[in-house]
C-alpha cells in the first residue's frame, strides 16, 4: 500500500504544469497590474518547478507588503543554456534592506539550492533576476 502512494505522489509531483501554476498565480494577484511572459519549451525536473513556484509566490507577497507598484512583470523564459525567471515591479522600494527580509533570504536559499544564480535590485522598481544554467542541479529546492 505504502509503495502505491508514493507511485502515485510521485506521478502527481511530475504532472506539475509550471505555466498552469504560475498562471494561477498572475490570476490571484489582485494589487496591481501583472503581465506574464513564458516561453518554456523543456519540462523541468520537479525541484525546480517547486522552486519557481515558490519564489514567485513569494515575490508577489513581497510587493503586496513592501511596494506601491502599479505594474509587475513575471518572465520565465528558456535560453540555449539556462533557463530565467524575472519577476519586476515599477514600484519605490527604497526601504529595501536585503540583510532584513527573511524573504529575500528564503528567495536566495531556494534558487542556490538548485544550483541557481540570483541577481536582486531595486533601481527603478524591485527586480529579481534568476538563471539557472541548463547543466547544473545540485539539490532540492528547499
Amino acid at each position: 500500500m505504502d509503495s502505491i502512494r508514493t507511485s502515485v505522489h510521485n506521478l502527481h509531483e511530475e504532472s506539475i504544469n509550471l505555466q498552469a501554476e504560475i498562471q494561477k498565480l498572475v490570476d490571484n494577484f489582485n494589487f496591481c497590474s501583472i503581465k506574464l511572459q513564458y516561453d518554456m519549451e523543456t519540462s523541468l525536473e520537479k525541484n525546480i518547478k517547486y522552486c519557481f513556484i515558490a519564489v514567485t509566490k513569494e515575490a508577489l507577497s513581497n510587493i503586496i507588503k513592501h511596494s506601491n507598484a502599479t505594474e509587475v512583470l513575471v518572465v520565465l523564459r528558456e535560453h540555449p543554456g539556462f533557463y530565467q525567471l524575472v519577476i519586476q515591479d515599477n514600484g519605490s522600494n527604497s526601504n529595501y534592506n536585503s540583510e532584513n527580509g527573511i524573504g529575500v533570504k528564503n528567495i536566495i536559499d531556494r534558487v542556490t539550492a538548485i544550483g541557481g544564480n540570483v541577481n536582486i535590485s531595486n533601481n527603478l522598481g524591485f527586480r529579481i533576476f534568476i538563471s539557472l544554467d541548463k547543466q547544473v542541479h545540485k539539490s532540492k529546492c528547499i
